[in-house]
Order: C-alpha cells, then structure tokens, then sequence
C-alpha cells in the first residue's frame, strides 16, 4: 500500500474485510499521513529590532516536490509589522519591517504546499535596539578649536546594521591648515545613560589616530587609539 499523493485533512484508518464473509474485518489504529516537508529558517531575524527596523530573512524548504515555498506572517496582528514579498520561494529572501509598537514579536514561514509545517522565531521591537538608531545610514557632523588653536570641522556618514554595530562609513576633517579623508571600518553604538534622557555613545573604528595632522606633523584631534567617540543626546 502507498500513502496518499495529498496530505489528508484527519488521520487515516485502514480497514481489511473478509472477501467470504463482509461482517468479518479489522482496522488498524488511527496513522497520521506526514508529508516529509521540513521549514527551516536559514537567515533568522536579529534578536531585536528598533521601532521600524528592517532585517532580510530567509527560509528553506525540504521535502516539497511542488516547490511552492512559504507565506510569511507574524504576531501579535496587526502591528508586528510587514514582510515585502509576503511569499518566497524557498532560500529566497523577504525584507521584514518592524512594528513601531515595541513587543515581542513572532516571526512565522509557513509551507504553502503544507499549513502544518512551518518555522518560527522571535524578534523583540525595543527602542533601545541598536543603540536607539534605526539600521541605516546616519550622518554626523561636529567643529571646535584644535591643540594648535585652528578651527576645524569633521563631517561624516556612517552605517548601522541589524544589530547595532556599526559596518562603515566615511568622513571628512577639515581645517586651515589640512584636510583628510578617513573610512570607518566599524563601530559600535550604545546607551551611555541608564537615567532615560536617550545618551547615545557612538564609538568610530578609522584606523586614524591624529583625525586631521597639523602643518606641522602633530594630531589635530587624535587620541592614538584610531577611534573616535561621539556623544550624542536624542531628542
């Protein structure tokens, strides 16, 4: 006997009934008919996530010889979020967007082919995720006097991922006497405040330890440690 080419809605019962005499049969106990499709999520949603916040995701999917892939979901609805497409073929990619309510939130791949099986996990929507700043792009742009007494400016972008680290970014120091162009190689972002006024301290990886040479030769700026940390209050 082969099993059903479709997943039945209910466990099957299978019955054998003598062929001399019909009132004769028996029955096996209820068999529960799987259809062998396993839901995985490869690229699973960070731990948490700023109000908004975007995360690629992904899933794959065995066993479906539809090849039918997911529909993607999430709970509590309606203000978990949104997924863009809402369904992809298995190992591709969706783009979920946070909620701007902040909540645990269940994030769900669901096979098509088969409602039963499927792949979960969780994302909390926090504003202390990612250091308070939304993934993306954030510019940043201070002045004041030097060591050798000459005005100066440092402007810069720098990028922000998932999980608040920082992956990037460029900037630009300027003074009468100088000017450098440095690339930030990484970062971090965190709360410096436990007191609720949103501190942020931003820490840039350049590489740089003088930010901007005087004419001279000296730093400008520079601590020697090739970081830079900005203080920043959110308002």
């Amino acid at each position: 006997m082969r099993p059903p080419a479709a997943v039945p809605a209910s466990a099957v019962v299978i019955t054998a009934t003598s062929v001399d005499n019909t009132s004769v049969s028996a029955r096996t106990p209820a068999i529960t008919i799987k259809s062998g499709i396993i839901v995985a999520l490869t690229t699973a949603p960070p731990s948490s996530l700023a109000p908004a916040g975007p995360a690629t995701i992904a899933d794959t999917v065995t066993g479906d010889s539809a090849n039918a892939g997911v529909n993607w979901s999430c709970c509590p609805s309606p203000t978990c979020g949104s997924f863009n497409p809402t369904k992809t073929a298995s190992t591709a990619t969706t783009v979920y967007t946070a909620g701007t309510t902040t909540s645990n939130i269940i994030i769900k791949a669901t096979s098509v082919t088969d409602s039963t099986q499927s792949a979960s996990a969780t994302t909390t929507i926090t504003t202390a995720a990612g250091g308070t700043l939304a993934p993306g792009n954030d510019v940043f742009c201070l002045s004041g006097m030097d060591i050798n007494t000459a005005s100066y400016s440092v402007a810069g972008v720098f990028t922000v991922s998932n999980t608040g680290t920082i992956t990037g970014g460029e900037q630009d120091f300027a003074d009468f006497s100088y000017e450098v162009h440095d690339s930030i190689s990484s970062g971090t972002v965190a709360l410096s405040s436990t007191s609720g006024d949103r501190n942020l301290t931003i820490t840039l990886e350049t590489g740089d330890p003088c930010i901007g040479p005087g004419s001279d030769g000296t730093c400008n700026i520079g601590t020697g440690s090739g970081q830079e940390v900005l203080d920043v209050t959110l308002i």
